[in-house]
């Protein structure tokens, strides 16, 4: 994930995942506060559920989860063997 930047319509080359994640490098994949992911999905893509099960609201969060206002994950850490 070294080397990527992104705006409101895609990811590409030149910037860094730390300006949209908690911590990559950890697998701390909860959109940070402020993050360009945070309302800037295509409601046509976006599941009704977000990877912890909560229901996704309008404007939608790019990615596996719905923020909501919330500035970590209330769900499971991403670790091995995890959601089986």
């Amino acid at each position: 994930m070294a080397g990527i930047a992104i705006d409101d319509c895609q990811c590409f080359e030149g910037g860094t995942p730390a300006l949209a994640w908690g911590d990559a490098t950890r697998h701390d994949f909860w959109p940070r506060p402020g993050s360009p992911l945070l309302g800037k999905a295509d409601a046509t893509f976006a599941p009704p559920f977000d990877f912890n099960t909560s229901k996704r609201g309008s404007p939608f969060d790019v990615g596996a989860y719905e923020v909501e206002g919330q500035s970590q994950n209330p769900g499971w850490t991403l670790q091995p063997g995890f959601k089986r």
